[in-house]
């Protein structure tokens, strides 16, 4: 019941969001021809991350793990855009993928927030296991035209822990 609800409520936002900024932009004394930033009409983004992971748990310290994510987004307006991720983390003996499906909201200018379910897959001794979790993150977004540079903050919530993931993205939006 709970996922059902959240379903719907993620499917509204975008709709209710498109209608509230179509009726701003009809109501709008701003000239048709105001200047736009650069990267107004770039409907899709797609990054690569080189990132480090650390444990915040004091049981499952082992330092900062190295790992590589790639992610995409559509944008649906300025403020909302949906996408997926996945990340390769580098760990010994384990090595682990997490995916997820993220919401993306870019409150205001060059900085996006992010809230995703995901599943964190650990592979050891020749299987794999899955593990759901959460992602909650926020990046700066630095745009040359197409290209993006954005430093990145993320807390994945895993089994009652937190790890922080902190790396560079460096994307190209079309």
């Amino acid at each position: 019941m709970k996922s059902t609800l959240l379903l719907l409520i993620v499917a509204w936002v975008p709709i209710g969001h498109n209608a509230w900024a179509q009726h701003e932009h009809e109501t709008s004394e701003a000239p048709l021809h105001a200047e736009q930033p650069a990267h107004a009409h770039i409907r899709h983004h797609v990054a690569v991350t080189p990132s480090l992971t650390s444990s915040l748990s004091a049981e499952e310290a082992t330092g900062a793990i190295a790992g590589i994510g790639l992610d995409y987004e559509e944008h649906l307006g300025e403020v909302w855009g949906v996408g997926v991720y996945a990340e390769m983390l580098f760990a010994q003996p384990q090595t682990y993928l997490l995916t997820g499906l993220p919401l993306f909201i870019h409150p205001f200018s060059h900085f996006h927030l992010l809230l995703a379910p995901e599943l964190k897959w650990a592979h050891e001794a020749e299987a794999w296991s899955r593990i759901p979790a959460f992602r909650a993150g926020a990046a700066y977004d630095i745009h040359f035209d197409h290209l993006s540079v954005s430093p990145t903050l993320n807390a994945d919530f895993i089994e009652g822990q937190t790890e922080l993931n902190y790396g560079l993205s460096i994307g190209w939006g079309f």
